[in-house]
């Protein structure tokens, strides 16, 4: 008896369907598939016969329109923009000041004199210069890429950051310079150029 009431509850919690060879499971045969078959037909039946089927050549044309307009290395160049123009500023405005309080090693009575000292040293804006060369004679010039690659040379140009470095002891001293902290190859520049 207990049995009956449980199969009338499963029938009544799986929407009142109740098929003799799956114990109220949902069977194939209720959706009017056998073996997947005509589930699969209607599926095909049921595709707008309005719509063409896209062809290798339409798939070609598409992608030789791109490369027409983008060529080939576009995602390579708007990357390296990018880093140029927006990174590396984001990286240095992101770097914390370095700071540097000495501790008299030598002199333990000028303890106190030593930690009223404080070395700050802060990064601002940077900036790229046009890429450089400086011939045998010490002479720079202006680096082109032609030059650079018949000269077998690296296309690159410098970067430079200001820098702030304060001495803070009883009072506030400070000085500003611009510190050329490396090189920027610029090999995907060459890219613009010969486009």
């Amino acid at each position: 008896m207990e049995d009956d009431e449980y199969e009338e509850g499963m029938e009544m919690e799986m929407g009142g369907h109740h098929h003799p060879h799956h114990g109220g499971g949902y069977g194939a045969e209720e959706y009017g598939a056998v073996g997947g078959e005509e589930m699969e037909d209607e599926e095909a039946d049921g595709d707008a016969p309005d719509e063409e089927e896209i062809t290798q050549e339409d798939a070609w044309a598409v992608i030789s329109a791109y490369f027409e307009e983008k060529g080939l290395v576009r995602q390579q160049l708007d990357s390296f923009d990018e880093f140029i123009q927006n990174t590396m500023q984001e990286i240095v405005d992101e770097s914390a000041d370095i700071e540097i309080r000495p501790e008299s090693q030598h002199n333990p009575g000028r303890q106190a004199e030593f930690a009223e000292t404080l070395h700050k040293i802060s990064f601002g804006q940077i900036y790229l210069s046009k890429p450089m060369m400086t011939e045998a004679d010490g002479e720079t010039a202006t680096l082109f890429p032609k030059s650079a690659r018949l000269r077998n040379l690296t296309y690159s140009a410098p970067l430079y950051v200001d820098v702030s470095y304060r001495v803070m002891k009883k009072g506030h001293a400070k000085r500003s310079l611009a510190v050329q902290i490396g090189r920027i190859l610029w090999e995907c520049v060459m890219g613009h150029m010969i486009n």
